[in-house]
């Protein structure tokens, strides 16, 4: 699995591991930190001063870069492959949907059929921005 967020893993060497390994068997991840959606500014991160800037959150250390978190969505990190590394926004979105789902046994959650129960996402995809725009929990 792979953080698709800028900070993480630099676009090219991400580019060149997915490919590397395999679309089909490379999956997309975030390790969305708690201070998501904060503003900009020091907090404290189990009793650890960390700063948020720059769409991640930074360790506070005098004379050190050490990256503590990153702030980005799943949905953020399609964009980020999509227009740094490469791929489409549709092999994006497999790999953060239909791979995790496979490799948790969860295909079949990710095909729309009568009587579907789970959520369905519906966006677009418009000026290199993957909008949400609407969730709805299917009940069957």
């Amino acid at each position: 699995s792979f953080i698709a967020d800028g900070y993480h893993i630099p676009y090219y060497t991400l580019r060149a591991v997915i490919r590397a390994k395999g679309k089909e068997r490379s999956i997309l991840v975030s390790d969305l930190a708690h201070l998501s959606g904060f503003p900009e500014g020091e907090y404290n991160k189990n009793g650890l001063t960390v700063v948020l800037k720059d769409g991640g959150l930074w360790v506070k250390s005098e004379g050190t870069n050490l990256l503590s978190g990153a702030i980005k969505t799943l949905n953020e990190g399609c964009e980020y492959l999509a227009v740094h590394a490469g791929f489409t926004i549709e092999e994006a979105l497999v790999l953060a949907s239909l791979n995790p789902a496979r490799y948790m046994g969860a295909e079949h959650k990710t095909q729309l059929y009568p009587g579907y129960k789970g959520p369905l996402v519906l966006f677009s995809w418009k000026d290199k921005k993957l909008i949400i725009k609407e969730v709805h929990n299917c009940h069957g």
